[in-house]
């Protein structure tokens, strides 16, 4: 009887051992790349800083219930995979211009997002791992095109 609860008893450690193993393995969704939310990207020789969204609730709020954003700044948003990210304007005040970035390289713009249509997806032409949001207006007053590098400095 003894050696039968002893097997009992090492074949549940063994499981828990297992289960440990392999939840301590798995990455978590959303690994934070960067400590610091403010940076710099220079952008067709543009400089601007940007906060970071770096994870599924700062990729919700966005740039939402803010009254602007400052000239020369904006929100970078980063992706642990490249996808067809899907934006929307919910609770915004004032409107955008969305790059849409693939491994530093603009692939895709998205110019004068109006602020008033509130339910309308945006997302680009092809799949990206950053997208930049800034003021209105940014992409044409700076000449931004497909094609441009964007160098992202983190300090």
């Amino acid at each position: 009887m003894s050696k039968l609860l002893l097997l009992f008893f090492l074949f549940l450690t063994l499981i828990a051992l297992t289960v440990l193993v392999k939840n301590r393995s798995k990455e978590p969704e959303v690994i934070p790349r960067y400590k610091k939310q403010t940076h710099t990207i220079t952008i067709a020789d543009k400089k601007i800083e940007v906060e970071l969204a770096q994870n599924p609730e700062q990729w919700q709020q966005g740039l939402g219930n803010r009254t602007s954003l400052p000239k020369d700044k904006g929100m970078f948003f980063l992706f642990s995979k490249k996808d067809y990210y899907r934006f929307w304007m919910k609770n915004m005040r004032f409107a955008l211009d969305f790059i849409w970035i693939d491994q530093n390289v603009v692939v895709d713009l998205t110019q004068n997002v109006p602020e008033i249509d509130q339910e309308k997806i945006y997302q680009p032409k092809f799949p990206v791992d950053r997208v930049l949001e800034v003021n209105a207006g940014f992409v044409k007053e700076n000449q931004v095109k497909i094609g441009d590098h964007i160098n992202f400095v983190s300090y």
